[in-house]
């Protein structure tokens, strides 16, 4: 793969509608796009990025820098029309809904929510090209609506109905899941691992069928498989991570007190920090949760040099406050929030706990950092594989998850040199890629 240089010349500023960044009311999806924003307007482009309002407060900095932000609506609003059309709907329709259906009538009711909120602004001043996540419809309607081209973008690999399929734990998924197992085996029989790894590529582009990636290319955010350009089919456009610039991702004592003198005391100590999370969207349940808390326990009872910082929210922090009695909380420390980036970039971090969602996966590797991935569902179970594969960390079910299973996969990645090495391995190959800098070139190659 051709590296693109990062101190590229910056064209002249636009004076037109420049280029539309959109994403739904999600931190995952955003975060590459806030970067990308910074980086465009850097390069000279005029910028607007378009998402939900609930998020705009957080990346309010990106004003300062000259990129226009524009509300979506509100997600609040479009979950109450969902509410509605579940409530209208029949038993059997809303059992299919929820299990079937509720991604596609989710999407596509947070389609129609955004364009409503933005047709009527960008009508009077239509952007030059529209760079939508893979989650937003509106992008593609209103590329369509304005006469615009359009670009995709997506925070890791292209998700997989395949590893989708075996999130639910109804008879019918786990039949479906047996045959495309069944299928796969088949294929690893009959291909090369070169032409495994280009099917595997073009299945999943393949399982988007509101998309031409022929006709609308796809920004594909990671470093994950992207060492061999002849498995990556036309369409998929590798960047490298992109989202590990974000605004207020720094150490504070307002927002967490004691936090840098706490990693400051570790590093101090030789000691060995596991960095724990599962984002801001997924939901532990109480049974998860009380595994988890106990790997963790005996983790830091195990062995004295480690010690474990655990970013749980606001509403599952007192769940986990009884099962930690008698724990020295200088080994275990919890938070409802920390700045991800900010506490991976003070370097003494060696391990993550993760449940797989793209922008943290990111964030870790471009550090160095192994991880052990928890999925939930999405696209996390590939990024588990696929972490797994690279011999950066590793990955289990959630089922699969007790007090030692879990402590005995961490302290490995702590004690192996192995994944820490193939970690930092990754971590070069993203450099190289380009990220941002090159996303925003392939941008200005169709503006």
């Amino acid at each position: 793969m051709n590296d693109l240089p990062v101190s590229a010349p910056a064209p002249s500023p636009h004076r037109d509608g420049g280029v539309l960044l959109m994403s739904i009311g999600m931190q995952g999806c955003l975060n590459p796009l806030v970067e990308l924003a910074s980086v465009l307007r850097a390069r000279g482009h005029r910028v607007r990025l378009a998402t939900d309002e609930s998020l705009l407060g957080r990346i309010r900095s990106l004003e300062d820098e000259g990129v226009e932000l524009l509300s979506s609506g509100r997600r609040a609003d479009y979950v109450a029309m969902l509410d509605h059309l579940l409530h209208e709907a029949s038993k059997s329709e809303r059992l299919a809904f929820r299990h079937v259906l509720w991604h596609e009538r989710w999407l596509r009711t947070e389609a129609r929510h955004m364009h409503q909120n933005l047709v009527g602004p960008l009508s009077a001043e239509p952007p030059r090209l529209i760079v939508g996540d893979i989650a937003t419809y509106a992008a593609k309607r209103l590329a369509r609506e304005l006469r615009v081209p359009l670009l995709l973008n997506h925070a890791g690999v292209p998700p997989s109905l395949f590893e989708n399929l075996l999130w639910p734990r109804g008879l019918v998924m786990r039949l479906v899941a047996a045959l495309v197992r069944a299928h796969r085996r088949w294929k690893e029989r009959s291909l090369s691992a070169s032409a495994m790894r280009r099917w595997e590529w073009q299945t999943r582009l393949d399982l988007w069928p509101h998309y031409d990636f022929k006709k609308t290319p796809l920004l594909c955010n990671t470093m994950l498989g992207a060492e061999r350009d002849e498995e990556i089919p036309p369409g998929l456009l590798l960047t490298g991570a992109m989202g590990g610039a974000r605004p207020g991702q720094q150490l504070s004592d307002a927002a967490n007190p004691g936090l840098r003198e706490w990693l400051d005391d570790a590093r101090s100590a030789g000691s060995r920090v596991v960095y724990a999370s599962f984002g801001s969207v997924m939901v532990p349940s109480t049974d998860l949760l009380a595994r988890v808390t106990a790997g963790l326990r005996r983790l830091v009872e195990v062995d004295e040099q480690v010690r474990v910082l655990w970013s749980l929210g606001a509403n599952y922090h007192p769940a986990a406050l009884p099962l930690l009695e008698g724990v020295d909380r200088r080994r275990l420390r919890i938070e409802t929030w920390v700045p991800q980036v900010a506490v991976l970039e003070h370097g003494v971090v060696e391990a993550m706990l993760y449940h797989g969602g793209a922008n943290g996966v990111h964030e870790a590797l471009s550090r160095g950092v192994p991880l052990v991935i928890v999925p939930f569902g999405f696209d996390q179970v590939s990024h588990g594989r696929m972490v797994a594969a690279e011999g950066a960390g590793m990955w289990m079910g959630r089922h699969e998850v007790s007090a030692a299973s879990l402590s005995s996969a961490l302290h490995t990645l702590l004690t192996d040199p192995g994944f820490a090495r193939a970690a930092r391995l990754l971590r070069d190959r993203d450099r190289r890629l380009g990220g941002a800098t090159r996303a925003a070139r392939l941008i200005e190659e169709r503006l």
